[in-house]
């Protein structure tokens, strides 16, 4: 076996550990793809969660919101974001 052969195998390998590649007939997501999908797009949601969040607090903290039932969302939202 070469080491490209070698090296072939293992990214396959590798490949096949990612939740969304479920089909073992399909052909393996290129690297780019996992790059778009791990790193780009997971990272953006998880940003996009934290600015939601913060903004959610912003607007429970108000004092015309400030009853029990609103309360106990804050300390939800404070228990999630943690």
């Amino acid at each position: 076996m070469t080491d490209e052969d070698y090296q072939a195998q293992e990214h396959e390998a590798y490949l096949r550990t990612y939740c969304f590649n479920i089909s073992e007939t399909g052909a393996p997501p290129t690297p780019a793809t996992v790059f778009w999908l791990e790193g780009v797009t997971l990272t953006t949601t998880g940003i996009i969660g934290i600015i939601g969040n913060t903004v959610t607090a912003m607007v429970l903290n108000r004092i015309s919101l400030n009853n029990v039932f609103n309360q106990v969302r804050r300390e939800i939202k404070k228990e999630t974001t943690c």
